[in-house]
Order: C-alpha cells, then structure tokens, then sequence
C-alpha cells in the first residue's frame, strides 16, 4: 500500500481541485447544525446547562439526519467523481439515499455483532467493512454484496489499513483537543461556544475523511487488479421446461 503521507498528499490533491463544492458541503454540515443547536433552547444560567424542547427538537433532528447523510453520500461522490457540479451531485446522492442507508444499517448490525465479541473482534470488523460505502457508490455494488466486496478489499492489508484510518484519527483528535481547550480559555468555559467550535470542526472534518477513504480505497482496488466484484450467474427466475415427452396428436 501507498504511504500514508502519499495517500494524505492525494487527498489534499483532491480537496484542492474539489474545493468549492466540499466547502459548500461543509457550510451546508455547520448550517445544520447550528440550527439544531438552536432548537436545544439554551437556558442562560451560571453552568450554562443546556434544556432540550423535545416537541421542537425531534422533527427537526430527523430532517438534519436526513440532510447530514446527503452531505456524507455527496462528500463520497464528489471525490469518486472530479468532474460532477455540486447540484448533480447532490441530485445523485439523494437518488441513493435508501441504499447507502440500507447498506450503512448493514454494516452497523455486522460491527456491532463484532463488538459482541469483544474489543479486537469489533475493530477488526470495523476494518472489513469500512469500504461498504464507497464500493456502493463506486461500483453500484449493493445490500450484503458491498459488505463482501469491502472486506474482500481489506482482506491482507488490514494492518496497513489501520494505521493509516489510526493517523488521521489521532491527527483530528489533537486538533479538536486543541481547539476545544482554546475555546474554554477564549470564551470562559461557555457551553455553547464549544458546541459551536465542535460543529465547525466536524463539519471540515468529514468531508476530509470521506476523501482519505475514497484515496484508501482506489489504493487497494488497484492492488487487487479489480474494481468491479465478479458474482455468479444468476439462474433465471422463471426457466422455460425442457425435454419434455411429444405432445401426443390429438383426435
């Protein structure tokens, strides 16, 4: 596999020619979520303990779900393809917005059961099925079957793998370290300014990891010599019957 810092210099690569639609992406992530933070109702008191008005909060938590999920689908989409404008690609991301759901409950159930297992099972899991998503999208690989072509992919390079997901885990963790603990000097511990720097944070964050995956996994497509997952023929549902006896004549 690529080095880590070959697969971070493509990525910048990417984000560099993709600029202008990730950044709207982001800006739509940070609206989102400060409009949900919103409807938290904060109450101004002297812990600046946060009051949650569920009859606002939880209608508009599913459409900022729904909306977020768009944003992940078209982050993947706009790496996988340079030359698509923001609306085609956020048109495309909403037409597959039931799959990658049914794929992202698939691989959900898996690392969860994984979990189940204990610490090592559940990560190593993680790792197999960390590509189901972009294959999806990538290969119009659905259901079950992404979940397959991912760990085929993963399949003898898993530790590769994770130590490169491990780096740029670890490089945003210092960042949102530093920025939270700056914020609480800056701004006296306020709650709600630390909730504001988190959001703007997450929302440069994930744009930046669905283009590292999406580099992590054209690596390992071109190390298999694959980019489609081969299936078996399927026999027809309905076969017409053949060698049947003569139909006798009739009187």
């Amino acid at each position: 596999m690529k080095s880590f810092s070959l697969l971070w210099k493509e990525t910048f690569e990417i984000i560099k020619t993709r600029s202008q639609v990730l950044f709207v992406l982001s800006l739509l992530s940070l609206a989102v979520g400060l409009i949900l933070q919103f409807f938290l109702n904060p109450e101004s008191n002297a812990t600046n303990v946060i009051k949650i008005n569920w009859s606002n909060f939880l209608p508009f938590f599913v459409l900022s779900f729904v909306v977020n999920i768009v944003i992940q689908i078209s982050s993947y989409l706009t790496a996988l393809d340079l030359n698509s404008g923001l609306i085609d690609t956020l048109v495309k991301a909403i037409k597959n917005f039931g799959s990658y759901i049914w794929i992202a409950l698939l691989m959900f159930l898996a690392i969860m059961g994984g979990f189940i297992l204990l610490i090592i099972p559940g990560i190593i899991f993680s790792l197999w099925y960390s590509f189901s998503l972009v294959v999806f999208l990538a290969e119009n690989v659905r259901g079950y079957q992404a979940l397959k072509r991912s760990k085929e992919l993963v399949r003898g390079n898993i530790g590769q793998i994770f130590k490169r997901f491990f780096f740029i885990l670890i490089f945003f963790w210092i960042a949102s370290s530093v920025i939270g603990y700056s914020t609480a000097i800056l701004f006296e511990n306020n709650q709600m300014a630390y909730m504001v720097s988190n959001l703007i944070l997450s929302s440069l964050f994930m744009p930046v990891f669905a283009v590292f995956t999406v580099v992590i996994y054209r690596n390992i497509a071109e190390l298999k010599g694959s980019h489609g997952l081969e299936l078996p023929p399927q026999p027809p549902m309905f076969s017409e019957p053949t060698d049947l006896p003569p139909t006798p004549p009739m009187n």
